[in-house]
C-alpha cells in the first residue's frame, strides 16, 4: 500500500509542475535570401523581438508572433534530447525554433519561400536570447 502511495504522489507531483511560461525573446542577428525577381540575393534582415508560449515539460510552444500557434495551421511539434536540454519544434510552414532550455539561447528560421514555386518569401535564420516574461 505504501508503495502504491508513494507511486501515486510521484505521479502527480511531476505533472502539477509542467506547465506553460511566457518568454520575451530578441534577434541578436538575422539574414537570408530574398528574391528581387531575378534570383535570391544575400542580405542582413531587421531584429525582431517576440513572445513565444513554452512548455518544455509537454513538449509544447505557442506563438503568433512565430506563426506557431496552438490549433492552428502553424501548430509545432516538439521534441527534446535525452537530458531536454536541447528543445526543438518545427511546423508545416517551414519555421523551426531551437532554444537551449538552460542557457534561453535559440535559434529560428523560416525556409518555406524557395520550395513553394513563387519565390515570395524569404528564406531567414535568426539567433538570439530569450528571458521570462
Amino acid at each position: 500500500m505504501k508503495f502504491l502511495f508513494t507511486l501515486l504522489v510521484l505521479f502527480f507531483s511531476t505533472t502539477v509542475f509542467a506547465y506553460e511560461e511566457m518568454y520575451y525573446c530578441s534577434h541578436v542577428d538575422s539574414g537570408g535570401f530574398h528574391n528581387k525577381g531575378n534570383g535570391y540575393e544575400l542580405l542582413l534582415l531587421s531584429l525582431k523581438k517576440f513572445k513565444i508560449k513554452i512548455d518544455f515539460s509537454n513538449l509544447t510552444i505557442d506563438s503568433k508572433d512565430l506563426n506557431m500557434e496552438k490549433g492552428k495551421v502553424g501548430e509545432a511539434k516538439c521534441q527534446t534530447t535525452h537530458d531536454a536540454e536541447f528543445f526543438s519544434c518545427n511546423n508545416a510552414l517551414g519555421r523551426m525554433f531551437t532554444i537551449n532550455s538552460n542557457s534561453l539561447r535559440y535559434t529560428f528560421a523560416s525556409t518555406f519561400g524557395y520550395i513553394s514555386g513563387t519565390d515570395k518569401d524569404t528564406i531567414w535564420v535568426a539567433y538570439g536570447t530569450c528571458e521570462k516574461f
